[in-house]
């Protein structure tokens, strides 16, 4: 097998392979009360800098997770902050 070619297959399955080991966290930001949910509700990963907020209808989703126990923070406005 030509040389160059080897290469690219490693490289594919080394991309196959580390896309294997991440993961996602997904749900839904609600009031504990009412049950609403919470539009642009910030959630962060906590120890990181990473966030995103919730849409409109209290959905968030992190994608390219490192598999094992994630720890979040949810903020926002009128709110106690959530751990």
């Amino acid at each position: 097998m030509n040389k160059k070619y080897f290469f690219i297959l490693i490289f594919l399955l080394y991309g196959l392979i580390s896309h294997a080991q991440v993961g996602g966290l997904k749900g839904f930001v609600v009031d504990a009360e009412n049950g609403q949910s919470i539009p642009r509700a910030t959630i962060v990963l906590k120890g990181t800098q990473r966030g995103i907020a919730t849409n409109e209808n209290g959905y968030f989703f992190f994608q390219k997770l490192p598999h094992g126990p994630v720890s979040i923070i949810i903020r926002f406005i009128g709110y106690k902050e959530k751990n």
